[in-house]
């Protein structure tokens, strides 16, 4: 059959990891042209092309030490209101994946 040739496992076709592989590479390209602060949202931004989301909020944070607390160094959001941080600190308490995430550093944690 015409095109069976470009399929790869599943419903992957050739054309999608080569998208992936496109990505993974400009990704690599921002780790080492971008600062920190603007990898994250380039990446997600880059990200988003093969994988769509309607938003995101990240964060990165240095685990506690016998005397130094949590402290988070930079964070940022695509398409939440300006409000999202303010609006979810009373609700932070009920929040299980930010737990998880918390409670787990240096893990990769996903939502069921």
């Amino acid at each position: 059959m015409m095109g069976e040739e470009n399929k790869v496992g599943g419903n992957a076709t050739m054309a999608t990891l080569k998208e992936f592989n496109h990505c993974v590479l400009h990704l690599g390209r921002l780790a080492r042209e971008s600062g920190a602060s603007r990898f994250i949202a380039d990446g997600l931004q880059a990200f988003g092309q093969l994988v769509p989301f309607a938003s995101a909020w990240w964060g990165e944070m240095s685990a506690p030490g016998p005397e130094v607390p949590m402290q988070s160094w930079m964070h940022g959001s695509i398409n939440l209101p300006e409000s999202f941080a303010a609006d979810w600190h009373p609700v932070a308490a009920n929040d299980q994946f930010s737990y998880a995430t918390l409670n787990r550093p240096g893990e990769v944690v996903r939502d069921k």
